[in-house]
């Protein structure tokens, strides 16, 4: 048994323990093949990229409005990807592969981080902005079993960078914000939420999308940097290169044998 540790850290999920992002890309991409249409995984992350913003904000608290979110972006990606099947089906299939949770992976280092953290005795928990599908993403995924409890979006009705969320993770895990660390990836919802509220924050950045954080707020471009940051290993401040931190290898190698 992990030695006792009065700390307690927070995780979110998607592109923090998940490789979500991927999911979408890597299904219509499938999805084209099956109908005779080849597609770069590339051209359909461009395009979604560009087609997010104007969609407007994406909420998760309305499952309708979230799922209506989701198929504008669908039909938009289909379309330029010149879809030649029916957009309505294809809609469908790839709303399924979601809420089933079966396409969803983990970074290469997630499983050994979660094992290293608890191993030496942290106390684990989820806050995330999530549909209804969060406890079945992390069951599917294979690590619910480390997490005391899991607080979602959709279940609680508030969503990150709202304080309020951090500060009912707080209560239900019987902790004061001194004692808690938040990891995410998300400088709003994540890093400003939980600053919010006197948490922490440690902003994981598998994708290079930062290129430096305010003073105070440690960078890691992994999960195994994470660990580092939390053992007092590293303040974070070294760990802003892509190439030094292995961040690339994780991703390249989390496909290599898909």
């Amino acid at each position: 048994m992990p030695e006792p540790n009065k700390t307690v850290v927070f995780l979110d999920v998607g592109d923090t323990l998940i490789f979500a992002r991927r999911t979408m890309h890597e299904a219509i991409v499938a999805i084209c093949k099956k109908a005779g249409l080849e597609v770069e995984e590339q051209f359909v992350r461009e395009n979604a990229i560009e087609i997010k913003p104007t969609l407007g904000p994406m909420t998760t608290l309305d499952l309708e409005a979230f799922r209506a979110w989701w198929m504008r972006l669908y039909t938009e990606l289909l379309n330029r990807c010149g879809y030649p099947g029916n957009i309505k089906k294809a809609q469908e299939e790839l709303w399924s592969i979601w809420r089933s949770g079966t396409a969803l992976r983990l970074f290469p280092d997630t499983r050994h981080s979660l094992d290293t953290l608890h191993r030496q005795g942290y106390r684990m928990a989820i806050i995330s902005n999530w549909g209804d599908t969060l406890e079945t993403a992390l069951r599917s995924t294979g690590i619910r079993r480390y997490f005391e409890k899991v607080f979602g979006s959709y279940s609680l009705g508030v969503e990150k960078p709202d304080p309020e969320i951090f500060r009912l993770a707080l209560r239900e895990m019987a902790v004061h914000s001194r004692h808690a660390w938040h990891v995410g990836d998300s400088m709003d919802s994540d890093v400003e939420g939980a600053m919010a509220a006197g948490i922490r924050p440690i902003l994981i950045d598998y994708f290079g999308k930062y290129d430096g954080v305010p003073p105070g707020v440690p960078l890691a471009r992994s999960l195994s940097d994470v660990v580092q940051i939390l053992d007092g290993k590293t303040q974070g401040k070294q760990i802003g290169n892509l190439e030094d931190s292995g961040t690339k290898r994780y991703l390249a190698s989390t496909w290599k044998n898909r």
